[in-house]
């Protein structure tokens, strides 16, 4: 298709659809209201990067040429013992621990096209010009959704693990870094292994093992118990302005139906505090309560099931969710803190207009350059043994269809 030639006056309005789709897109997305934007001063080798301490950490910058990745930087916590009484301070601080994630980008684009001159004559009564662009807008939140979740269960976003083939960046030769801090119900963590096909063998033998609907369900016993292990973990709670702490939580709605019958968690949340705390802070729009210092969101899109092989491998999640989501019984939960996404934005969404075949074919499309990568580091930089997550844990359970 051949790139239409626009008049001055629908330049301008263009640049005004593309501001327009994007701020759709972003409204629209549910992790909008945990993101936050790397602050970055001084040029070139004074530039300095300044984290934004917030869930999903987004970096707005040039990429060099010829290259496909940024470096976002995250900001690690103290672990000092501190200087006690008189003793002197200078001299003795801790060293600030910044780390840079790095995060491939790659490019991801959907269009519209229609069947030609005489179509859009019939469809005219429908408007269907004007409803394209909000289809597009919807369709790009959508995405954004369904990649933030892969990240946390495979470390990368979709097309940059997807093979060269379709498109993708083929990262790590596709294979999943599936989370290090994975927990099954009635089992507890899983053993972490430096060789990822190994941890997630290790993974696939734990999901395979979680059948026990007695036992492996979603409750409050669970959340008590995750409790000790956030804390543990260190991941860092979100504050409100009135200085409660929580952390978000993700929850299927498979998951949320076995919460709703356990009855400490009817006696806790019989009053529905958190809608009214929503009146005052939209980062509690659409939470269906609070537990153990986790406030729940129910999410059909940004939830995946997980169906383990047997044989050392696991899939989260449809191939295409925003199609038809998973029938996995297994699902899996997300908890997260600061710093639990590094997002590199090399292009923001887009709007562009195709014309074919003489002006008789139309077609509109929307794109962007991003990629993104779940917070974590290595323990070491020649032998690496471990890696530290301290933003986010994934916990799974039995929580099937059945009624």
């Amino acid at each position: 298709m051949a790139v239409t030639t626009w008049g001055r006056t629908e330049e301008a309005n263009i640049g005004l659809l593309n501001e327009k789709l994007r701020r759709q897109a972003y409204h629209q997305t549910f992790w909008s209201r945990f993101a936050g934007f790397t602050k970055i001063e001084g040029e070139g080798r004074d530039k300095v990067k300044i984290p934004s301490g917030q869930p999903i950490e987004i970096m707005r910058d040039f990429v060099e040429s010829g290259m496909d990745h940024m470096l976002v930087p995250m900001l690690l916590n103290l672990t000092g013992a501190g200087i006690y009484g008189d003793k002197q301070l200078k001299g003795n601080e801790e060293a600030l621990d910044l780390y840079y994630n790095k995060v491939y980008i790659n490019q991801i684009r959907n269009g519209i096209r229609d069947g030609g001159r005489m179509s859009r004559q019939r469809l005219k009564a429908l408007q269907i010009e004007k409803q394209k662009q909000p289809l597009l807008s919807n369709w790009a939140a959508q995405w954004n959704e369904v990649a933030l979740a892969r990240t946390f269960y495979e470390g990368w976003s979709p097309h940059i693990t997807a093979a060269t083939t379709s498109g993708g960046l083929y990262i790590g030769s596709g294979q999943k870094r599936v989370h290090p801090n994975f927990f099954t119900a009635g089992s507890g963590q899983v053993t972490y292994s430096a060789t990822d096909a190994t941890f997630e063998s290790s993974v696939d033998t734990a999901l395979t093992n979680l059948t026990d609907t007695s036992t492996d369900y979603f409750s409050t016993d669970l959340l008590e118990a995750m409790r000790v292990e956030v804390i543990k973990l260190k991941i860092k709670p979100m504050v409100t302005e009135n200085g409660m702490e929580f952390w978000p939580m993700l929850i299927h709605p498979n998951q949320a139906r076995q919460l709703r019958a356990d009855s400490d968690w009817q006696g806790v949340n019989q009053r529905a505090w958190v809608a009214n705390e929503a009146k005052n802070n939209p980062i509690f729009s659409g939470a269906i309560g609070s537990y153990a210092g986790f406030v729940l969101y129910e999410r059909m899109l940004g939830v995946f099931g997980a169906s383990p092989s047997g044989t050392g491998t696991v899939t989260f999640g449809a191939t295409n969710p925003l199609s038809a989501p998973d029938t996995y019984a297994r699902k899996c939960a997300i908890i997260f803190g600061a710093g639990a996404i590094s997002r590199g934005v090399a292009e923001d969404l887009s709007f562009e207009r195709e014309t074919d075949d003489y002006g008789n074919v139309l077609g509109i499309g929307a794109g962007m350059i991003v990629g993104d990568s779940r917070g974590e580091y290595y323990d070491s930089t020649t032998s690496v043994t471990g890696v530290i997550n301290q933003t986010s844990a994934i916990v799974a359970t039995y929580s099937d269809n059945s009624f």
